[in-house]
């Protein structure tokens, strides 16, 4: 028996097993047209995944951003947004000052 425990961990659980096994296989492709092919296709059923977020404004870029993070940052692709950097998904933002006068 195959059971998830036994499997490799997902990076996104939300997508599932089988968007990461096409990511998987995009890495696996040589030929850049191919894989800019397959990139598009995998972001096109990202997008039928999460049909509740159509409306938010930078809805595509974030599924690029998840692409990317879903390949662990190793897929060549010619994404038409800006990829994130790795060392900045684990970033802790700045923090907020707090006021220190009474009330």
């Amino acid at each position: 028996m195959d059971y998830n425990t036994t499997r490799t961990k997902l990076i996104l659980p939300e997508y599932g097993r089988n968007i990461q096994k096409m990511v998987e296989h995009a890495l696996s492709i040589k030929d850049k047209t191919e894989r800019n092919k397959i990139a598009n296709a995998i972001i096109t059923i990202l997008g039928n995944k999460k049909t509740h977020l159509r409306d938010i404004p930078d809805f595509n870029h974030k599924l690029w951003d998840h692409l990317a993070i879903m390949s662990d940052f190793k897929l060549d692709i010619d994404s038409p947004y800006p990829l994130p950097e790795k060392k900045d998904l684990n970033k802790k933002p700045n923090r907020i000052p707090y006021k220190t006068n009474n009330l």
